[in-house]
């Protein structure tokens, strides 16, 4: 799917595109990772590259 950082909406769609599961929503998700003590971080969208100054050298590197 090529995500690094799953959010909780993605996750929920990833499953039922799976078809894991019938329905569920992220809420749902929420629950089930808070239940069993998983943790998790903030998806952050980052428009227009990397504040990464070499990002460009990697990003030609990992294309050849």
């Amino acid at each position: 799917m090529g995500f690094s950082t799953w959010s909780l909406r993605v996750l929920a769609g990833y499953l039922m595109e799976k078809k894991m599961v019938k329905s569920v929503s992220h809420s749902e998700i929420r629950n089930v990772l808070l239940k069993y003590n998983v943790r998790w971080r903030r998806s952050k969208t980052m428009l227009g590259g990397s504040r990464d100054p070499e990002y460009e050298l990697k990003k030609s590197v990992l294309k050849s």
